[in-house]
């Protein structure tokens, strides 16, 4: 098990859909097309990999979560405009806390997948007790998002997590996450039957019902860590959300893949670095609290 492995999925899947975000399958194909001429894409890290590493850091220092503290540095990192291009409903509710609401009351009833993106360190970091897991994703939801799907969609996201962690086995994590989703809505465990059976067809939203069931999709339905990213990116839409939760979720499965993608991902190696090092603290806390 590798938490660096994981977070370094996570991060380079975000990179290399952040150059496609928002265009439809047919522009992002000709800009994959320009960007295989030049032998590189040109990615960043977007507000889903700062998100994600917030939520790290707060689970590293408070070692169980505290929804208090995370709000809390999610709000200070949004005044400093660590938190690039941020999404509305994530605006909106840190918003409410700078204006001094509490987390209990911040979060917006939004369907967006916000809170889905972000939750991997939750999914790995008590992988040991699925109970946790499930439990803090939805903690961890309802500070920005209130709304059922999207909640759901956490609880999804980080049991897939929990799951490619434990090396279960991909129909172990279906019948997992299918069945523990249920008793949050049921539109998204439907849907969520579709990605792993290879049926979904994603509609090109930022919606957590429609975004978390095709990064499922990629991340089931590939054969590699560069095939799971093409096939994220190509689907257009928010191609960095779907890429990041699937890159994330294909190293962690599958230990023996290359986190390689071509073209080859141009990247800041400093920002790559940060990405490690929060990996580490988080690995030794998991040291200590399995």
């Amino acid at each position: 098990m590798s938490f660096v492995r994981t977070f370094t999925g996570f991060a380079l899947g975000d990179a290399f859909g952040s150059p496609f975000e928002g265009f439809p399958p047919e522009e992002v194909k000709r800009r994959l097309r320009y960007f295989e001429k030049k032998g590189k894409v040109l990615g960043e890290l977007t507000d889903d990999t700062a998100q994600m590493l917030i939520l790290a850091e707060s689970l590293a220092s408070t070692i169980y979560f505290s929804p208090q503290d995370f709000a809390e540095r999610l709000r200070m990192s949004y005044e400093a405009g660590i938190i690039r291009r941020i999404g509305p409903t994530s605006s909106q509710a840190l918003e409410r806390l700078k204006a001094g609401h509490s987390w209990r009351d911040a979060g917006v009833d939004s369907n967006t997948c916000g809170s889905a993106m972000r939750v991997m360190p939750v999914g790995i970091l008590y992988s040991f007790n699925l109970n946790l897991v499930e439990e803090y994703a939805v903690l961890q939801s309802i500070v920005t998002h209130r709304d059922k799907e999207a909640i759901a969609s956490s609880v999804a996201v980080a049991l897939a997590y929990a799951c490619a962690f434990n090396g279960m086995s991909l129909e172990e994590m279906r019948d997992l996450v299918v069945e523990s989703v249920k008793a949050y809505d049921a539109y998204t465990t439907l849907l969520l039957e579709r990605a792993f059976s290879g049926e979904f067809e994603y509609r090109g939203t930022v919606l957590a019902s429609d975004v978390v069931p095709a990064a499922i999709q990629c991340f089931v339905h590939s054969e590699s860590f560069g095939e799971c990213l093409r096939s994220a990116v190509e689907l257009g839409g928010d191609t960095d959300s779907i890429a990041a939760i699937a890159g994330g979720l294909k190293a962690a499965y599958d230990r023996n893949c290359e986190l390689e993608v071509w073209p080859e991902l141009d990247i800041d190696v400093e920002e790559l670095e940060k990405v490690r090092k929060v990996a580490e603290r988080l690995e030794r806390v998991y040291e200590f609290i399995k």
